[in-house]
């Protein structure tokens, strides 16, 4: 720790922390990145959360959501029609598990 009462340590655990989730779109299928998307636009739908809560939903929602454009774009092996119905499908069940 420093004078301040900050603990560095745990700083950079957090700091690495984030990189895992910014390296999430990049490092992930295609259909993992667009069915973690839509969970999270579920979670806003179906959950009362505090306001911070779903800022920082719909933040991370833009960021992965721009990332996998961005991918769709570059990435010549990747096919975006096949990870929107994978999707689709995933979302599908979690509806269905709502409803049930």
């Amino acid at each position: 720790m420093t004078d301040r009462g900050v603990d560095e340590r745990q700083v950079e655990r957090d700091f690495q922390t984030v990189g895992e989730i910014r390296r999430i779109a990049w490092q992930r299928q295609p259909e993992d990145v667009l069915a973690l998307i839509e969970r999270l636009r579920v979670q806003l739908l179906t959950e009362r959360m505090p306001r911070r809560r779903r800022r920082l939903y719909r933040a991370l929602i833009d960021y992965l959501d721009e990332v996998l454009e961005e991918r769709f774009d570059s990435e010549k092996d990747v096919e975006p029609d096949a990870a929107r119905k994978s999707a689709l499908g995933y979302v599908r069940d979690i509806i269905k598990g709502i409803d049930d």
